[in-house]
């Protein structure tokens, strides 16, 4: 099982909404961004009125505030914010993690809030719901990790798009966990580099 998604044609805005102390972007793959409304000062000078009057543009890429002279390209809603008065970390870093039936939700150390579909986690769409609820931070936030599923998900690749894990090496963590055997990741990826004919313990 591969998960595939065209960023290129799928990370597209869908819906925006700009709320009293935020902006929440849909984009057409399934992820949600929610990102502090501070990091955009023409957006917080802006009336109720100018805040809803966007449009896509750029193919969907960027939203642009025709009353405000705003434009945020969906890249940007992934990075650092438009304004040098805000402090942020280099890389983001999580501070919670909530996966529920069908997404994953992660609150950042900056402010912002990304939600993607579980879909996209493979691993994480076999786990139990304990499973799924059984993650630490490692790398001071920059990465999460699930020991029971042997998952781990950078938040810069959990901004970027779907796990890309190898078919062979899922089908075999599969075939493993169905089997009750816990073959960690390592293990798998050794046995398909060497091609061993013995089977993993």
């Amino acid at each position: 099982m591969t998960i595939s998604v065209a960023l290129d044609n799928c990370s597209s805005v869908l819906n925006v909404e700009v709320a009293k102390e935020t902006i929440r972007v849909w984009l057409h793959d399934g992820r949600t961004i929610t990102v502090p409304l501070a990091w955009y000062p023409r957006l917080c000078d802006g009336t109720p009125a100018e805040r809803n009057n966007w449009e896509s543009v750029g193919d969907g890429t960027a939203v642009h505030w025709p009353d405000l002279h705003e434009d945020i390209a969906v890249a940007d809603l992934m990075s650092t914010p438009s304004t040098g008065s805000i402090e942020v970390d280099e890389y983001p870093r999580a501070l919670d993690v909530e996966v529920e039936e069908e997404t994953i939700r992660v609150w950042l150390r900056d402010g912002r809030t990304v939600t993607v579909p579980l879909a996209w986690y493979p691993r994480l769409c076999d786990g139990t719901p304990a499973e799924r609820n059984n993650w630490e931070s490692v790398g001071d936030g920059t990465a999460i990790h699930w020991p029971d599923l042997d998952e781990d998900v950078s938040i810069g690749g959990l901004m970027s798009g779907p796990s890309l894990e190898r078919a062979t090496t899922l089908g075999r963590w599969l075939l493993a966990r169905r089997e009750g055997r816990g073959i960690k990741g390592y293990e798998i990826a050794e046995h398909e580099r060497t091609r061993r004919a013995v089977p993993l313990r």
